[in-house]
């Protein structure tokens, strides 16, 4: 049922019966319930208090969809590859293993660059990532939105 849990530039959409739009700042505790209520517990909760944004605090489902916090506030999330695939994709159809092509015909890919953590890209709509070469092409290695916890 994850499949209708739609990371979004905002925050997270929760599609079907009982849609809702999770934006980021809203409480940690309305968002995680919400997200527990479609995907069951999380796997982890953790904490880093050497984010470059400030001590952040973070809710992992299976999947490979974690929850930022900071304050109390939802801020941001973070999709990566995991061994369960829940088929979380955005609303336009892009997730993890999405080829180059269909990213940059869903978002405007503002820029490609290499960093120490790989090809990463930014997109006029919010959506952002990383990208790997998979043999057949570039594929969507993780993405992201919101404040994140990086180290460049």
């Amino acid at each position: 049922m994850s499949s209708r849990v739609h990371p979004s530039a905002t925050g997270l959409e929760i599609a079907g019966p009982g849609a809702q739009n999770l934006s980021f700042g809203q409480e940690r505790a309305v968002v995680e319930q919400a997200v527990v209520s479609r995907m069951g517990e999380p796997v982890s909760r953790l904490a880093n208090q050497e984010c470059g944004a400030g001590p952040m605090q973070f809710t992992s489902f299976a999947g490979g969809l974690t929850l930022n916090f900071q304050n109390g506030a939802f801020a941001g999330w973070a999709l990566e590859r995991s061994e369960e695939d829940k088929g979380f994709t955005t609303a336009r159809g892009i997730g993890v293993g999405s080829q180059e092509a269909a990213l940059k015909a869903a978002y405007a890919v503002e820029r490609i660059e290499g960093s120490t953590l790989g090809d990463e890209f930014t997109s006029t709509g919010g959506i952002n990532g990383f990208l790997s070469d998979r043999g057949s092409g570039k594929q969507v290695e993780s993405l992201y939105a919101g404040t994140n916890c990086f180290f460049r």
